[in-house]
């Protein structure tokens, strides 16, 4: 009959073979499940975390009946993450201006470029990059109306 018990349990397995892929499929599992568990904690638990802090932000927050330009929400923090590999690699710097256009609900509509670093790279990542950005739009008579706002951003290698 075999060495692990004879009887075929699933996959051609004897006994011994199929609780050894039992136990290494349970590994497996959780260990992708610790990750997940992980990866859950540390990317939702802050937001859900930073929500309940924009909502008391906003409670306590006086109306505003006019603001002339958009400025920076600070429940989110401005600020380019990307340096292009391309330009990091050939040691490129420079400053990028771009012109946003701030809907009435803060999120960007439309980013131009106002003048180029001279590397299409840097212009391209500082335009995807404030695409993303969120602001407290401009007011008027206390209601939120469109505006544009120019930004400069620079990149700059350290070191």
């Amino acid at each position: 009959m075999g060495q692990g018990g004879g009887r075929a349990y699933g996959f051609g397995l004897s006994r011994d073979g199929h609780i050894a892929f039992a136990a290494a499929y349970l590994a497996i599992l959780v260990t992708i499940g610790g990750f997940g568990l992980f990866r859950f904690a540390a990317t939702t638990l802050p937001l859900l975390h930073l929500a309940h802090n924009i909502v008391q932000h906003q409670k306590a927050a006086a109306p505003v009946s006019y603001r002339e330009h958009p400025v920076p929400d600070p429940a989110f923090p401005h600020g380019v993450n990307v340096y292009p590999r391309v330009a990091l690699l050939n040691r490129q710097q420079g400053t990028v201006v771009v012109r946003l256009l701030i809907l009435p609900s803060g999120e960007v509509g439309n980013v131009r470029l106002v003048r180029s670093s001279g590397y299409q790279q840097l212009d391209a990542a500082a335009i995807v990059e404030t695409g993303n950005w969120h602001y407290l739009p401009a007011v008027r008579s206390g209601k939120a109306v469109m505006a544009e706002v120019d930004v400069a951003v620079r990149f700059k290698l350290v070191g």
